[in-house]
């Protein structure tokens, strides 16, 4: 019934959008979906993600264009693309995504290669945080990840806010770095989570929205080579601050010609999260 939601929800976005913004669904698989292998898989009896990504695909109409990011991933399966201590995928993880974006939105992703790379040591994540209470969580601990990232060639200027007013934002100097104070180092990724964020970049190209949970973070910056303007709405961090939306207007007002939605499973699993995609595309 969760999954029957989202589905009449992305059915809605491309028609409220229709001759206005082109929609793009990408459903991201989790590691368990991904590098679990199947005699684990079947001793605990894990859900099948394709399975629910492929019913959920079938369900959409035409005019939502599906990111086949399952597939991606699964050929990519012994490269580290997802975190052993964190829920999240690594950067790299991310930049398959982007690779299956280019092949359905038309544009030709950049290679790794052309972007200056970094990285942070000893990284500990959400998994290890939800078991810290119990033994077994030494071995995260000692186990810790490293976070590679890759800054964009693209110059950008990124504000926060809290509503679509786009009154008194809040500027972040870069996409993809994070103080070295921070324990949390997945919040390189775009700072972590904001009600609104645009980045602005000296791309020439089109205008794309992109509405997302965590997730979504690490995709961003891969994209600034394609558009000249991203616009991020995260439903969850909206609807702690504000009442509903008109997102149709909102997209219209801004100039949106693409409208990206960004999940993993856990949060198509949730009636509340749907419920917060529902009442953002009316």
């Amino acid at each position: 019934d969760v999954a029957d939601n989202y589905i009449n929800t992305l059915n809605r976005a491309a028609t409220v959008l229709e001759g206005k913004s082109k929609v793009y669904d990408m459903i991201i698989p989790t590691s368990m979906g991904i590098t679990l292998p199947q005699s684990v898989r079947d001793t605990v009896k894990s859900s099948d993600q394709k399975s629910a990504i492929d019913y959920m695909y079938s369900k959409m109409i035409p005019a939502v264009s599906r990111v086949d990011c399952y597939g991606k991933l699964m050929s990519k399966r012994d490269e580290y693309i997802y975190f052993r201590t964190d829920h999240h995928w690594t950067h790299q993880g991310a930049y398959y995504a982007y690779v299956a974006l280019g092949k359905v939105a038309g544009f030709t992703p950049r290679q790794k290669s052309e972007f200056e790379s970094g990285q942070w040591d000893n990284f500990v994540g959400s998994m290890y945080t939800y078991i810290s209470s119990y033994p077994q969580s030494s071995v995260l601990k000692n186990n810790p990840d490293t976070v590679y990232y890759w800054k964009p060639t693209a110059d950008c200027t990124t504000y926060y806010y809290n509503d679509t007013n786009l009154r008194n934002g809040q500027l972040m100097g870069t996409i993809c770095k994070v103080s070295e104070s921070v324990d949390n180092k997945y919040l390189t990724f775009m700072g972590g989570d904001h009600p609104i964020a645009i980045v602005e970049t000296d791309t020439q190209g089109p205008t794309i929205l992109v509405i997302k949970e965590s997730y979504g973070n690490a995709l961003i910056s891969w994209l600034t080579n394609h558009y000249s303007k991203i616009i991020l709405i995260d439903p969850r961090q909206y609807y702690s601050k504000n009442s509903d939306i008109d997102l149709a207007a909102f997209a219209q007002e801004q100039g949106v010609n693409q409208c990206l939605v960004v999940n993993y499973p856990m949060m198509l699993n949730s009636d509340g999260y749907t419920s917060l995609l529902e009442r953002l595309i009316k």
